[in-house]
């Protein structure tokens, strides 16, 4: 252990897991999410994952990479996953996975 350092976590310590139901507020005309208001809740996501590593506040410094698969819509739950599997001195590193469940009761 090096010294200074007075916390060790696992990964799975880190995980953080939201749900969203997608209401009509959150979707342009068509019944789209907007990638805005997903993108908002992967920041906040990553940022719980993250405050369970640092201590104190943590800063979104950069996102390096989004990829948007398929359009959610209106009444879909999506599930946000977030997990910090690497901490350093000065930064962590965060993982993001964004799911939708689709619809409740719609098989």
């Amino acid at each position: 252990m090096a010294s200074g350092c007075s916390r060790i976590f696992s990964v799975s310590d880190t995980v953080v897991s939201t749900l969203h139901i997608i209401m009509q507020s959150h979707a342009n005309p068509l019944g789209i999410l907007h990638g805005g208001n997903m993108i908002r809740w992967l920041v906040d996501a990553g940022t719980l994952a993250a405050s369970k590593v640092v201590i104190g506040y943590p800063l979104l410094a950069g996102i390096d990479f989004i990829y948007l698969g398929k359009p959610v819509g209106v009444g879909e739950t999506l599930a946000i996953f977030a997990w910090a599997p690497y901490a350093g001195r000065s930064s962590v590193e965060v993982g993001l996975a964004a799911y939708s469940l689709g619809r409740p009761g719609v098989g």
